[in-house]
């Protein structure tokens, strides 16, 4: 529930803040950039509304996937807080980020995103391992799924590459935030790679014995 009026709050301060500086925003504002240069705007009414509409749709989202997710097993606490709490709190800063640049503050957007993805994946990777098997978060595939122990055992590995790998961005994007997306995009395909083949060996070892 805590997660929940997180996420409310979040969209209630992102209309704030699109309201209170509508009138000083100019006709077109930047929503996409690439080292450092736009490369992609929309009419600010839409620049303003994008993000907070997102907003709504995944809360909504989330909702259908934590009622399904109770008819499934519990759902823990830390799962909602994931689920209802820290995406929000990406997108508002995606959308705190298209506000202040329209405003012309001087901000270092690849820098901001990078140490946002770097936060939020070590959030992941602090909860996987304590979260029991589900169909909505943690390290899912076919392996993890059939079997609690494989579950537990690949989802402790899981949270400890994330961690890194979150470390690793948030690092990256203050020493080097040009080359952000190559680092997050290179670190998650690496990521996903070895917990794949981690949980296929994991589940031929824990049920041979």
């Amino acid at each position: 529930m805590k997660a929940t009026y997180i996420a409310i709050s979040l969209f209630l301060a992102s209309v704030l803040l699109s309201v209170v500086t509508y009138s000083q925003l100019p006709d077109q504002l930047a929503v996409h950039w690439t080292n450092g240069e736009v490369t992609g705007t929309l009419p600010a009414v839409a620049a303003i509304t994008i993000m907070p509409a997102f907003m709504v749709i995944l809360f909504l989202v989330n909702q259908f996937l934590i009622r399904v997710m109770r008819k499934m097993t519990s759902v823990q606490a830390k799962v909602e807080q994931v689920i209802c709490a820290v995406l929000p709190g990406l997108l508002f800063v995606c959308h705190g980020l298209i506000i202040f640049s329209g405003l012309d503050y001087s901000i270092n957007i690849e820098a901001i995103i990078g140490i946002s993805l770097g936060v939020v994946m070590m959030i992941i990777g602090n909860i996987m391992p304590q979260v029991k098997r589900n169909a909505i978060f943690g390290a899912r595939n076919r392996w993890t799924l059939q079997n609690d122990q494989v579950w537990a055992i690949v989802n402790r590995l899981a949270g400890k590459l994330f961690f890194a790998c979150g470390l690793v961005i948030f690092i990256g994007a203050i020493i080097i935030p040009t080359y952000q997306m190559a680092v997050v995009l290179t670190s998650v395909l690496i990521i996903v790679i070895i917990i794949q083949r981690y949980s296929h060996v994991t589940y031929q070892r824990v049920t041979s014995n």
